[in-house]
Order: C-alpha cells, then structure tokens, then sequence
C-alpha cells in the first residue's frame, strides 16, 4: 500500500502500514499487477462480513488481518 487512507479499515485497524503489500485477500491469491478498484472489488462484499487479508511487510513478515466490511462514503 503506497498510502493509509484516512478511516478506511486499513487504518481503523491499526495494523496495515505504508509500504506493506496485500498478497491475500479471502483466501484468493492477490496478482501484484492488480490496480486499486481491483483490489477493492476483491475486499468488497456484505456489510458486517468479515474478510481476512494476507499482508507482508518491507522487512518480508506476513500479517494475517481480519476486516469487517461497511459501508464507505466516497467524495
């Protein structure tokens, strides 16, 4: 991730950082070539669900997170 966005899940979770790299999203390996609304089609789905996210750090250390879907508001 080049950036955190500002009260999306990745920063209400406390647990995503600047540079890490989504390399799972529920179960499904994600393509490195995959571009932003890709990647949020994929972590999209019912609200109130949870979807668990495979992450790997700069340093080479994967994170296992669990994100609980809601809705979001686009400007």
């Amino acid at each position: 991730m080049s950036t955190v966005k500002p009260g999306g899940w990745a920063e209400k979770s406390g647990e995503v950082q600047s540079g890490d790299v989504i390399v799972s999203v529920g179960g499904r390996k994600v393509d490195r070539n995959l571009d932003l609304k890709g990647l949020t089609k994929l972590i999209q789905g019912e609200e109130d669900t949870a979807v668990k996210i495979v992450l790997v750090r700069a340093g080479g250390e994967e994170r296992e997170l669990e994100a609980v879907r809601s809705k979001t508001q686009t400007q």
